[in-house]
C-alpha cells in the first residue's frame, strides 16, 4: 500500500508556495494507474492547471485530469475513433476512492481539508499528437480565432496568417516552417470547421497548446471541450461524463499497487 503521508514527507516543495498535494499524488501514482490499464509510462509530456499527460510505451497518451470539461468531451468520443481533426480517445475512467484516510492523525487540518475538497480526477487514454513547434505556436496564437471563424473566407485567413509570418520573421526560431506549411494549413481549414461544427467543439479551447499534428499530417485538436448543443455562442459547455469504463479504484490508505501481495 502507498500512503499519502509518506509522499508528503518525501516531497521537496519549492520556496513557500502552498504544495499541490493532489497533483503530487496524481503524478506519483501515475505508473501504478498506467499498469492497472495494461500500460507502461515512457515519459512525462507536461501538464497544466488541471492535469498532467504521459507518453505510454504503446505510443498513446495517458492524461490524468480533474477538468470535467475535458472528461465530458472525451467520454462522448471513447467509442468514436478516427473522427477527423479530433484526437481519438480509447479509454476514460474515474479514479475512485478516498485519497487518504481523513482520520489520519499525521495530517494537519489544512492538508486534510485540501485533500477532502479535491476535485474528482479521471484517467483518459488518447492518441499522441505531435505538438506545434515554438514558431507554429506563435503563429497559431495570433491567428487561430480567424482560422476558426466560419464567417471568414480561406483567402482572408491565408492573407492574415501570411502577414503574421512576415511580422514575426525576426524571431530567433522563425524560418523553420516547411515551404508548403501555410498551404497545408489552409487546405485543411474547411475540414476543421466542419468537424468542430458537427461535434460541437468549443473552439475557444483550441489554443496553441491544445493543437498539433497527427502522424498523417492532419491538424488535430486534443483536450477539447464540447459546447452545449443549444449554445451556439460557445458560452456554455458539457461537464457531465458519460459512458465511462470501470473505475480505477483505491482505498483510503492508497491506490492499488500492482504485484502487491497485500492487495
Amino acid at each position: 500500500m502507498i500512503r499519502l503521508k509518506t509522499l508528503l514527507q518525501e516531497a521537496d516543495w519549492e520556496g513557500n508556495k502552498s504544495p499541490d498535494y493532489i497533483m503530487y499524488w496524481v503524478k506519483k501514482h501515475a505508473p501504478s494507474i498506467a499498469a492497472k490499464l495494461g500500460e507502461r509510462i515512457d515519459d512525462e509530456l507536461g501538464g497544466g492547471m488541471n492535469g498532467v499527460a504521459f507518453l505510454l510505451q504503446s505510443g498513446k497518451v495517458m492524461k490524468l485530469t480533474g477538468d470535467p470539461r475535458e472528461v465530458a468531451a472525451a467520454s462522448r468520443y471513447r467509442t468514436k475513433q478516427n473522427v477527423p481533426h479530433i484526437a481519438s480517445v480509447y479509454d476514460v475512467r474515474k479514479l475512485e476512492g478516498d485519497i487518504v484516510d481523513p482520520e489520519d492523525p499525521t495530517l494537519d487540518t489544512i492538508t486534510r481539508n485540501m485533500i477532502e475538497g479535491a476535485v474528482q480526477h479521471y484517467v483518459i487514454i488518447l492518441d499522441y499528437i505531435i505538438p506545434l513547434s515554438e514558431y507554429e505556436k506563435q503563429i497559431w496564437l495570433y491567428t487561430h480565432r480567424d482560422y476558426l471563424n466560419p464567417t471568414y473566407t480561406d483567402e482572408h485567413v491565408k492573407t492574415r496568417i501570411g502577414m503574421t509570418i512576415d511580422n514575426t520573421s525576426t524571431l530567433s526560431y522563425a524560418n523553420t516552417l516547411a515551404d508548403n506549411w501555410l498551404d497545408k494549413l489552409i487546405a485543411q481549414r474547411q475540414g476543421v470547421l466542419g468537424a468542430f461544427r458537427r461535434n460541437s467543439v468549443h473552439s475557444n479551447e483550441a489554443h496553441e497548446d491544445n493543437v498539433g499534428w497527427n502522424r498523417q499530417g492532419q491538424l488535430v485538436h486534443f483536450d477539447w471541450w464540447m459546447r452545449l448543443h443549444s449554445d451556439y455562442n460557445e458560452t456554455k459547455y458539457e461537464t457531465t461524463p458519460r459512458r465511462l469504463n470501470k473505475a480505477v479504484k483505491y482505498d483510503a490508505s492508497g491506490i492499488d499497487t500492482p504485484n502487491d501481495p497485500t492487495m
